[in-house]
């Protein structure tokens, strides 16, 4: 049981961890003007969708409801345990059907839509970020 808590908790902070890097690079669009220091900032964020915040929230709630398991809750008795399953799946939800498409149509934007679609891809951040506060302290307090 030991061994699940600790790559769930190292699951969920990747996931986090990829959220600080798009909320950095976010920043950092804001005041790039330039297309190839926007192209890098895309990259990074690109690369930490795929290797952090995917893999990590996909993860982190699927070995969270491991160690549910292991703890003795079961999904039709928790009501605690169905909100939280709930918001992973909102935001698995908003991080695949928002966030990556806002993504590419910012990697493909040229000058006159790049604002839109950045605006559109924060947008979704955002929702994300929310979605991971409200888990985190619904998580903290059963």
């Amino acid at each position: 049981m030991l061994w699940v808590r600790f790559f769930h908790l190292l699951f969920a902070i990747a996931f986090v961890a990829g959220q600080v890097v798009g909320n950095f690079a976010s920043r950092g669009l804001r005041t790039r003007t330039d297309p190839a220091s926007r192209s890098a900032l895309i990259e990074l964020v690109r690369r930490a969708f795929w290797s952090a915040q995917l893999p990590g929230l996909v993860l982190a709630g699927v070995l969270g409801n491991v160690l549910a398991v292991q703890m003795g809750l079961r999904m039709a008795s928790s009501p605690w345990l169905q909100q939280v399953n709930t918001l992973f799946l909102l935001m698995v939800l908003a991080l695949i059907v928002g966030s990556f498409p806002a993504l590419r149509r910012l990697q493909s934007a040229d000058d006159a839509t790049f604002e839109r679609s950045r605006k559109r891809w924060m947008m979704w951040h955002s929702i994300l970020d929310l979605l991971y506060l409200i888990t985190l302290i619904r998580m903290v307090w059963r």
